[in-house]
């Protein structure tokens, strides 16, 4: 676990996060890709997509891409921005969003790079970029991002999953409808929320909310150890018989004056 803290405007603001990830009783290797980073107050969850080891690769380049970008932006004022820089959306969601085109063009460039082995690769991803209070996020796929708020009895997501529902033989499944890598970019979804002064914040790939409803899931974040909640998380997930990766990542945030 890390935590940091930070002293602003008369508050102390204290970040601590942890992770779990797992490959899950089937698969034989982990496509899942995290990253967490209390100074930046970025966190990252993606879940690859491709045979073989692509999966792995994309959500690696992914995440490496996208969190460089958010680095390098931290107190750049005078950076350049690759794709230009919108004037509506805020110059955090304009982080993002630049993060997330970089990540899409570092794997779509390996992908076509190596046609035998990583041809068709992407990633889910889901970010959150935090400062005090104040959540930013990003998604594309079905990877996911929840918010407890101090006192709420219940989990609220924050995101969208990016799927529609197909008819199978034996029961519908679902189809991921965006993901990044993957042919022509088509964005991802951008948000903000302003939190309480105490909120947690989880980040995590379908192998965990496939199998774990929002009332287990709630359960388990609102534990006192961050380090424990994310171990939790992945156990339940395994224990509910997930046929996939499981990652999770988790925030906590508090201010006092």
């Amino acid at each position: 676990m890390t935590d940091t803290a930070a002293r602003t405007d008369g508050w102390t603001w204290r970040l601590r996060s942890a992770a779990c990830t797992d490959k899950g009783p089937v698969r034989s290797a982990n496509e899942d890709s995290h990253f967490r980073d209390d100074t930046l107050g970025l966190y990252l969850v993606a879940d690859g997509l491709g045979g073989h080891a692509a999966g792995e690769v994309a959500s690696n380049l992914a995440v490496d891409a996208f969190a460089g970008f958010v680095a390098r932006s931290q107190a750049d004022e005078d950076l350049t921005w690759p794709y230009g820089r919108a004037p509506t959306p805020s110059r955090e969601e304009n982080r993002l969003i630049t993060a997330a085109k970089l990540a899409h063009r570092r794997v779509n460039a390996a992908a076509s790079a190596d046609q035998d082995k990583l041809a068709g690769m992407g990633t889910t991803l889901v970010a959150a970029l935090v400062h005090k209070a104040r959540i930013t996020f990003c998604h594309a796929g079905d990877s996911r991002l929840y918010l407890l708020e101090k006192g709420e009895t219940s989990l609220a997501r924050l995101t969208v999953d990016d799927v529609v529902m197909i008819d199978g033989a034996k029961r519908p499944r679902t189809a991921l409808t965006n993901a990044i890598g993957i042919g022509q970019f088509a964005g991802v979804h951008i948000g903000r929320h302003d939190a309480r002064a105490e909120f947690t914040l989880m980040l995590c790939s379908d192998g965990l909310h496939g199998v774990v409803d929002d009332a287990r899931l709630f359960e388990i974040v609102r534990g006192p150890d961050l380090e424990k909640v994310a171990r939790d998380l992945v156990q339940a997930a395994i224990e509910s018989g997930t046929r996939d990766n499981v990652t999770a990542v988790v925030v906590r945030v508090g201010g006092e004056p």
